[in-house]
């Protein structure tokens, strides 16, 4: 989001925006909100984010839930802006400022002017509300004299805007001020206008560069810059007439950049248009990174948790098995113990060892003999010592049994983390995990709010057919509970991952069920891996045993095939492309 696209996202703004009212304000994110504003066209949700690696402005599609209680800023505009009208959406000097003006009502009834400031700064970015008085009601984010000495923004003070770097303003340069500019820069053209033209990004600025030369870094002299001055002046203000916007994809088809208009210096064929606007395209290029970029936030502390209890749970397996492994010594306690017993007139007190014939072997043994005991002593040591062994060995393979399937179901959960798309999915994690002891069961002091169950995700096979593909342990505990008995089970064999189920039951076409395998294999712990075993079975065969582990079941009459995973195909099974 740099100068040049959020002026077009600003010109979209002002032409759908002014005289719309102020319907509702949300805060679903700490540093997001949504603005849902009534127009004639019917309601816009204007989605503001002021988070540092996606600061943005533009008309959203997507819902979000929100907090059980919302926070003080989402409360403090809902009061101060709720049942106000949009006067003006303007963009501050070229830069990445973004100002929404409001006509409201102050305490007395009179009409106000309140202004909501975007600034999208990278980490700086704030979402900043301020009066006619040019003082700040409040911002998303204080900012105060320990944090920043140049410029401190918290309620009560009088606004400052950010700091000026001294560069121009596209849409008002004239000529000789651009002339100037190019005279006065590096002997890159893109550098130097990158340099010197608030709010433009390097991208932008080989855009442009390639638009005056038909090169994105053209190196250049003095004069041959001198002589760019009109046709750049000519190119700005030609700009707001370019258009559809685009999305730049990689080599997954996945979005990776987002543009205003299409890029010339670049390749056609990585590029898509949005016709419906920079809005569209905004929200298409964030939806899924900002969605998976949220989750990995919030999923940070709980990953964490699991990946400690997994190294624990290792480390008890391994010392069980160690134990196990010891069935030699135990065996040679007993002989020995027996031999000692069999030969008690042979031996003298006080030797350090005795060599006997061991009857097991017929071969010559020789044992260790404790000089301070008597030969009878010594058997009943060497029988206690086997006694220990084997009651070790009796308790380790029970904790061993234990500590495998905690183990599996912890990287199950870790699994599951890969595949949560919601506050939801994780909500129901942490609720297994705080069942199995494995966290602290949260006790909120407020009414805490029952949310519904979350859905498994949904395919469509290339014959029409519906996959269903839990997301965690809990649901696919109810995916499996609910398929019909002839619907087709699908699920990575002998690792973590999701139940996949095709509901529609009798004989299913060789494609569909491909594609479902592939899609058990995608959602397992051998996403990553080739060949992945996958086996299938009809629901009826499926059992889950009485106080097993959430997602846990045993199967029968399966069969198995083998898939490679591959996210591009599974991306195109999804019905929005977003898996």
């Amino acid at each position: 989001m740099d100068g040049l696209m959020l002026g077009f996202v600003a010109r979209e703004l002002k032409s759908m925006l002014p005289g719309g009212r102020v319907d509702r304000v949300l805060q679903p994110e700490k540093d997001e909100l949504h603005v849902l504003i009534r127009t004639r066209e019917g309601t816009r949700r204007l989605l503001l984010c002021a988070a540092a690696n996606s600061a943005r402005a533009h008309i959203t599609q997507e819902v979000k839930p929100n907090p059980d209680e919302p926070p003080m800023f989402c409360m403090l505009l809902r009061k101060l802006l709720g049942g106000s009208r949009v006067e003006d959406v303007r963009q501050v000097d070229g830069d990445r400022i973004l100002e929404i003006v409001f006509s409201c009502t102050d305490e007395l009834g009179d009409r106000t002017e309140r202004v909501l400031c975007c600034e999208m700064m990278g980490r700086h970015s704030n979402l900043i509300l301020r009066g006619a008085d040019g003082r700040i009601a409040d911002a998303i984010r204080h900012v105060g004299a320990d944090v920043s000495r140049v410029r401190e923004v918290r309620p009560g003070i009088a606004y400052q805007p950010p700091p000026s770097q001294g560069k121009l303003d596209p849409a008002q340069a004239d000529v000789p001020a651009l002339r100037e500019l190019l005279l006065r820069g590096a002997s890159r053209l893109d550098k130097v206008l990158a340099d010197g033209l608030n709010g433009l990004s390097a991208a932008s600025a080989q855009e442009l560069a390639f638009r005056l030369t038909g090169q994105p870094s053209p190196m250049t002299d003095a004069a041959a810059r001198a002589a760019l001055a009109e046709p750049l002046r000519a190119l700005l203000d030609a700009l707001p007439s370019f258009g559809p916007p685009v999305l730049l994809l990689n080599g997954d088809g996945e979005p990776c950049d987002v543009f205003p208009f299409p890029q010339r210096h670049l390749s056609p064929e990585w590029q898509r248009e949005v016709p419906e606007g920079p809005s569209a395209a905004l929200d298409a290029f964030y939806r899924l990174r900002d969605r998976r970029e949220r989750m990995a936030q919030k999923s940070a502390s709980l990953a964490r948790s699991l990946k400690t209890h997994i190294e624990r749970c290792e480390k008890r397996l391994a010392i069980h098995e160690e134990t196990l492994a010891a069935s030699g010594r135990i065996e040679e306690a007993r002989i020995c113990g027996e031999l000692l017993t069999a030969h008690l007139h042979q031996i003298k007190k006080g030797e350090p060892s005795v060599t006997l014939e061991d009857y097991y072997s017929g071969k010559a043994r020789t044992i260790a003999l404790d000089t301070r005991l008597t030969p009878a002593q010594n058997a009943q040591k060497y029988y206690r010592q086997y006694q220990k062994l084997r009651q070790a060995q009796l308790h380790a393979a029970g904790q061993a049994e234990q500590a495998r399937t905690e183990l599996a179901m912890l990287e199950a959960q870790l699994d599951d983390l890969r595949k949560c798309a919601g506050p939801a999915e994780l909500d129901e994690i942490r609720a297994l995990l705080a069942a199995s002891g494995h966290l602290r069961a949260s006790h909120s002091r407020g009414k805490a709010r029952h949310a519904a169950p979350s859905q498994p995700m949904r395919f469509v096979s290339a014959d029409g057919y519906e996959i269903l593909v839990g997301r965690n342990s809990a649901q696919n505990d109810r995916l499996t509970a609910a398929a019909p008995p002839d619907a087709l089970w699908l699920h990575a064999k002998d690792m973590a991952g999701s139940h996949v189920v095709v509901p529609k039951g009798g004989d299913i076409p060789e494609a569909t069920l491909r594609q479902a395998a592939l899609l058990a294999a995608w959602f397992s712990r051998g996403y990553r891996s080739a060949q992945v075993p996958v086996d299938y079975t009809r629901r009826r065969f499926v059992k889950k045993p009485g106080g097993a582990p959430a997602g846990f079941v045993l199967y029968t009459h399966q069969r198995t095939l083998y898939v490679t995973p591959d996210e591009r195909a599974v991306r195109a099974l999804s019905p929005d492309g977003t898996p």
